[in-house]
This record gives structure tokens, sequence and C-alpha cells, in this order.
């Protein structure tokens, strides 16, 4: 669970590697993306249905039943909002900036899921982690912007911007994916989630009619990146993340952040050539890295120690015991009938046989 989810970490570096490096529309991209997984999601849920014999028009319409489809329309809501901000906002930043932005993710995420999920307690210590990690991020921002050769400039403010309006649509998606699992299962918030490839569809032929031709005279190096962010990021990550906030709440689901950080920051090396260039850049990362752990760390229950059982015996009580063994056998001032014979009686008089 958790290496899968450290693995759609990986979304910030091939975000940028596709829409800065290969010059990829990043709404083309996701209508793309997203058409592709809603196809694949809905093969391999009709071969499910067709190995249980039931038939596979049934399986094209399982997600419309009842009050699932007015679910399902404000999760693709949701995932609208946080999947435009978040592609666009590496277009206009280095990933370094947009995921250190997203380590606010836990303080956020846990104040909105009290609000609808009365039964999730506040996580212990949010205060004094969400000033650290803050002074951590002004740290990284700060240093790396001063080792820029143009500094912070206003295309990295707008991709700031949204990277932070992302982060909210992040924790009200992760709230949002604990509140429907009564109504909506795993694979039919997902494939929800992949409609908005219609709406990335039509908003990207009508703003740039120009954004498909990239997809026309893709590199082999371009079609990897297309793959992986269809397949792993879009497919299998977002499946484990469904998973994780189901079964660990929204709050500690969001807590992985540590990993998320590392993943950006060796893929921003590797790939985009961005690396960390200043130590007091590393001094935040680090920074982030440990009160975000301690904090994840500090919300695990530790199990209670087994209460010992304080009840006094009645004063009358003895314990049983056998004669020369130790082990209780009756109570005291009971005699056995046997023994309390008089040996005398119990044999033959002499002479009689």
């Amino acid at each position: 669970m958790i290496w899968k989810t450290a693995r759609r970490r990986c979304y910030p570096v091939v975000g940028r590697f596709l829409q800065v490096h290969s010059h990829l529309d990043g709404i083309a991209v996701l209508a793309v993306g997203n058409l592709a997984a809603l196809l694949l999601m809905k093969l391999a849920e009709a071969a499910m249905w067709l190995c249980k014999g039931k038939p596979v028009a049934e399986s094209m319409v399982s997600d419309c039943r009842g009050d699932s489809w007015r679910l399902g329309i404000c999760y693709s809501f949701l995932i609208l909002g946080r999947q435009c901000t978040n592609m666009l906002s590496v277009k206009y930043t280095n990933a370094l900036f947009s995921q250190v932005a997203t380590q606010l993710g836990p303080f956020l995420v846990a104040p909105i899921a009290k609000i609808f999920l009365p039964s999730e307690a506040l996580p212990r210590y949010l205060l004094p982690a969400l000033v650290c990690s803050f002074i951590g991020a002004l740290l990284v921002i700060g240093g790396q912007a001063h080792a820029m050769p143009s500094g912070l400039t206003d295309q990295d403010g707008v991709g700031l911007t949204l990277a932070f309006t992302s982060l909210i649509f992040s924790a009200c998606m992760r709230v949002y994916m604990k509140w429907s699992s009564a109504g909506l299962s795993k694979a039919s918030l997902m494939s929800w989630g992949y409609t908005n490839g219609f709406t990335f569809l039509l908003f990207a032929g009508w703003s740039n009619p120009d954004a498909w031709q990239g997809f026309a005279h893709m590199s082999s190096e371009t079609a990897i990146a297309v793959l992986i962010f269809t397949v792993i990021i879009l497919i299998f990550a977002n499946l484990a993340q469904v998973a994780c906030v189901r079964n660990l709440g929204p709050a500690m689901a969001s807590s992985f952040q540590p990993l998320r950080l590392a993943s950006t920051v060796f893929g921003s090396y590797l790939v985009l050539n961005e690396p960390v260039q200043r130590g007091v850049v590393w001094l935040g990362l680090a920074l982030i890295a440990i009160v975000l752990a301690a904090f994840s760390q500090a919300q695990v229950k530790k199990p209670e120690p087994p209460q010992e059982d304080t009840r006094e015996a009645p004063a009358d009580y003895a314990p049983l015991e056998i004669e020369g063994a130790g082990v209780p056998q009756q109570a005291a001032g009971c005699e056995d009938d046997q023994s309390s014979e008089d040996p005398s009686e119990s044999e033959e008089p002499a002479g009689v046989r």
C-alpha cells in the first residue's frame, strides 16, 4: 500500500516532463489518459462479469443504479478540479515547488474530515506540525529560488497558486472517498472519475485546436511517459489511493508525505534535470520529512496493556488440593468419605473367609 502511494508521486515529474520537455498540452494529456483508463477499466470489468456468467451489458450500467450516479457525478467534479490544477501547476513551476506545496495536505484534510466525518478524530499535534512544515516549505522554495538564475518568477507564483488550489480539491476528494464508501465501490468511484476524459477532450479541442499535433510526432520516451501516466498513475495508483483512504481514513492516508517528497526530489534530478542546488533546501526538505514522519507516527494508537483482575476472592475460599501433587481439588474442611472411614472397619475380621 505504501509503495503504491509513493508511486503516485511520480505525477508531478511525469506531468512536467510531458508538458515542458515533450511540449504536449496538459489538458489533452488528461483527456487521452482518462479515456484510455476508462476503456481499460470497463474492459476488465466486462471480463470479470463474463467469467462470473453474468451479462456483459449489465456491467456497463452498474455504476448508474439507484443514487450511485449522483455520488459519481459529485466525485467527477472534484476529480476534474484536482486533475486540472495539479497538471497545470507543474507546467508553470518546477515539480519540487508543486510537491512541497502539497506537503500541507494532512493538515488540511484533518479539519475537513472532522466536519463531514464526525467519527474521525482530529490528529494530535496538528498545529505544531503545521507550523514546522510551513517553515520547511519556505526554506525549500526560498533557497531553491535564490539559486535559480531568474529567481522566483510570476509563472512560479501561478504554479504555486494552482498547487495550493489543487491541495484543496485533493482534501475534499479524500474525504469524499471515505464518505461515499457505502454507496460506491472502488471500481465505480474510479470509473466516474475517468469520465472527465470527455470534458477534457471537449475543452482541449475548443481552447487549443493544435493540442493534438504533439501526439502525432511523439518520441519513444514521450510514448512511454504517456503509458506510465495512464496505466501506473491513473489506474493502479488511483486504485491504491481509494483503497488506502477507505481503509486508513482520509487523515492517515494523506500522511505518507515523506515518501512522496523523496520520489519527487529524485525524479526531478534524474528525469527533469532540476536538482536541489543549495544546502538550505536540503535542510527544509529534511525538516518537512521529519515533522511529517513524526506527525504520522504520533497518530498510531498503541495497544492498551491487559488489565489485571483486581477482584478479591471470598473470605471462605480455599483452593482444592490433591494430596501429594499440590493441585487444587477440593475445599478445606471437606473430607473424603473414603479417607474418613476407619481402616479397622474396612478390613475383614480375622478368620472370616
